[in-house]
């Protein structure tokens, strides 16, 4: 289908109730995953878990510019500043929190399970969301019923086609149930997935 536009300056998306659409797998003890897999194969994908940088060739330049990488010229490893980081000030050698191996995306696993800090880039438009969670139940590892207030959410899906950035990591914060119709004392806990930034 044609995904919904973006907004108006100014104007909230509407909010969406994604309970029938939603995948909640457990994650940790105070976290769920919330499912958003990439609708087209990405043009490259950091890997915090692999310390890998998966690159489509084609896309070489592209990748390392919207990373901020800089390539050593001696070892071939990117130097990838991590959130919060001045990209402007330089990588030492031997950083090994910030120092990638290159592979190519062939290499790279779709059905594996993200790092908190992977980054994905996508060929895509940015789409503003405003999502709800009424009792979600999670699909995996104990489940229970997640309920979460209205949180907004960008992703890259669509066109333009326009290379941008996705991060994995907290989006927002829910409650997580015993049964089903989410009544009494929850547990509260942090709802994890993919967005972009907001232009």
């Amino acid at each position: 289908g044609i995904p919904p536009a973006a907004p108006a300056a100014g104007t909230p998306p509407p909010t969406t109730a994604i309970g029938d659409r939603a995948i909640l797998l457990s994650w940790s003890e105070d976290a769920v995953h919330l499912l958003a897999p990439p609708l087209q194969t990405p043009l490259g994908y950091l890997s915090r878990g692999e310390q890998r940088v998966y690159i489509d060739p084609d896309h070489r330049d592209t990748v390392q510019r919207l990373l901020a990488a800089y390539i050593s010229v001696s070892t071939d490893l990117w130097r990838i500043p991590m959130p919060g980081d001045d990209p402007r000030v330089p990588i030492p050698p031997d950083n090994e929190d910030r120092e990638f191996e290159a592979w190519d995306l062939w290499h790279w696993d779709p059905r594996a399970a993200p790092a908190l800090g992977d980054v994905r880039i996508l060929a895509a438009a940015p789409t503003h969301s405003s999502l709800q969670m009424t009792c979600v139940p999670v699909l995996n590892d104990g489940g229970g019923w997640i309920s979460a207030t209205p949180f907004a959410l960008t992703r890259l899906v669509g066109g333009p086609h326009v290379p941008a950035v996705e991060t994995f990591g907290e989006v927002t914060t829910g409650v997580r149930y015993p049964d089903r119709e989410c009544n009494g004392e929850g547990i509260p806990v942090r709802i994890l997935s993919w967005a972009g930034e907001r232009p």
